[in-house]
């Protein structure tokens, strides 16, 4: 089962954002904006957590780790040939990016990496993710149902619409896909 990680605002927040008054509906939506932030940048970024990692063996003298803020090596199992190796923490360099080094190559197994880390940013550090998670909401909640535009007798307004012209639901415009790159593990140099 997968891990369920807390929304990046709260229903409270939400309503101080947006000058509304607090509705605990709101909750699924922000959830919902949460979990495509986190799915576009391919980590949980916040809260900080402790948990085993299992990634692929890199093959090489780096091994990356899907983190962008490791906080603490707490021990690595390395799977080669069949054959388990319990590393001592003390004996793997890290930086906090999530890059590990050792004498030696790393496994080039599948799932051969197995680290307890500590990782993640604490949720008062990403305030701006829990902006970008009340616009999201907002903005679906404005149109829920997909309108493009509304009237009411001669007045017409245009709602804003999203990638490829779709508009409700909630979704990422580009520059909130260019401020998660920060967040973004595809993004490391």
């Amino acid at each position: 089962m997968a891990p369920t990680y807390p929304s990046f605002a709260t229903p409270e927040q939400y309503a101080q954002l947006t000058g509304t008054e607090v509705d605990p509906e709101i909750q699924g939506t922000l959830d919902a904006a949460s979990a495509m932030i986190r799915r576009y940048c391919g980590w949980h970024i916040a809260p900080e957590i402790t948990e085993n990692l299992v990634v692929d063996g890199s093959g090489g003298k780096v091994q990356t780790l899907p983190t962008l803020r490791l906080v603490k090596l707490d021990g690595l199992i390395e799977t080669r040939n069949s054959v388990m190796t319990i590393w001592d923490p003390d004996d793997i360099e890290w930086s906090r990016n999530g890059y590990l080094r050792r004498v030696g190559i790393w496994t080039d197994r599948l799932q051969g990496i197995t680290a307890s880390v500590t990782h993640g940013f604490s949720l008062d550090d990403v305030s701006d993710l829990t902006a970008m998670a009340v616009t999201m909401a907002a903005r679906a909640e404005a149109s829920p149902f997909g309108e493009k535009q509304t009237a009411v007798g001669a007045v017409s307004v245009t709602l804003s619409s999203g990638p490829r012209g779709a508009s409700g639901g909630v979704s990422l415009y580009a520059d909130q896909l260019a401020q998660l790159d920060a967040y973004r593990l595809n993004q490391r140099l």
